[in-house]
């Protein structure tokens, strides 16, 4: 799936100016209430959650390339919106779904009536040691486990479960039929524990494809979430950038310091490799190469390594505002700090990546 640089330029201009006007980056504690579901339908309706899914299903067919332009729009004002669990779920659903799942949930997750969220992780592993279990029964699928971090898991319709059956597996279950345990994150995501005590779901329930299909939506989310990370950091560092050449010391503007200059330099070749390796990473799952695990590390870590630079530059370059809960410095370097932790922090993908590649 191509998608032309012209429609991939519009797509995200008209993503910033939405984002900025309905969900701007704002300093303080606590989570914007205006961030509501009203809100996710209006962004649903404008297709952005039916970016992944191919026209011949209802969707945009932007690829996941545009999901990943529209993810980075949304990472730049570090806004608490479901598109990256909703984008994936819709592109799963439609590709490996039943005949049911494609005309029961397809349609209410593009529109944006039902809300997804990814039941993948159980703790560090995320998916490479599955203890969640899927047994057969009555002509369906009983599963039983304990799934931790699910964002927007309290207030999801539906939930894409990872499960290991005779092998790792993926289903669609009912949001209200789980046990959740709401978490407020410190930097005011809303995410949740996600018990699943003897869930029955049916047959088919079940997504079916080639491969291993739990590996490959991990992969997909992590992708996603590297393009919030790089349109954080993108924003975090205009910010920088735009107060060195405001703020005054010594009578001379401070962006006028080499030093100064030199790490503002090194954060930028940091966010552009990181840039780089999430770009080759989408196009990888446009393509539906059997390297996207492989890719997708590599965009997390290196999104990880830039936003986690950039972040703490921030508060730092900042100076004693930044340590305040004025200045939207504060909010960043939370955002990014829980997202460097979720899907697998550094140590663990670095670990994998190794295994990967055979070092």
């Amino acid at each position: 799936m191509t998608v032309s640089a012209d429609d991939l330029q519009m797509l995200e201009d008209t993503a910033r100016l939405w984002v900025r006007e309905n969900a701007p980056a704002r300093a303080g504690l606590g989570r914007d209430p205006a961030l509501g579901p009203a809100q996710w339908r209006a962004a649903a309706e404008m297709g952005w959650a039916a970016a992944a899914v191919p026209e011949e299903a209802g969707g945009a067919g932007f690829g996941f390339t545009g999901l990943g332009a529209l993810l980075g729009e949304i990472g730049r004002e570090i806004a608490d919106m479901p598109l990256l669990a909703n984008g994936i779920a819709a592109a799963l659903v439609a590709r490996h779904g039943s005949d049911k799942a494609r005309a029961d949930i397809l349609p209410g997750l593009l529109g944006g009536q039902l809300r997804a969220a990814l039941a993948i992780g159980e703790g560090a592993h995320h998916g490479s040691a599955l203890a969640t279990t899927a047994r057969q029964q009555d002509g369906g699928w009983v599963l039983e486990g304990r799934k931790s971090w699910v964002a927007g898991g309290a207030d999801a319709d539906v939930l894409l479960v990872a499960a290991r059956g005779d092998r790792p597996m993926l289903f669609l279950a009912d949001g209200k039929a789980v046990k959740v345990e709401a978490i407020d994150s410190v930097d005011g995501r809303a995410f949740a524990h996600v018990l699943l005590d003897g869930v029955a779901v049916a047959e088919d329930a079940l997504l079916v494809g080639n491969g291993d299909l739990v590996a490959h939506a991990t992969g997909l989310a992590r992708i996603g979430l590297a393009a919030e990370m790089v349109g954080a950091g993108e924003r975090a560092l205009e910010i920088i950038v735009d107060y060195l050449k405001t703020r005054e010391q010594f009578g001379r503007k401070i962006g006028s310091f080499q030093a100064l200059q030199h790490r503002a330099a090194l954060m930028l070749v940091d966010l552009e490799l990181a840039r780089s390796c999430v770009q080759a990473a989408l196009a990888a799952a446009d393509e539906e190469r059997e390297d996207l695990e492989e890719l997708a590390i590599l965009a997390k870590y290196m999104a990880g390594e830039a936003i986690h630079l950039i972040s703490t530059e921030m508060v730092q370059m900042h100076g004693g505002i930044g340590m305040t809960a004025e200045h939207v410095a504060g909010n960043y370097i939370k955002w990014a700090r829980v997202s460097e932790a979720l899907l697998g922090g550094n140590a663990l993908l670095a670990e994998r990546y190794a295994t990967i590649r055979g070092y």
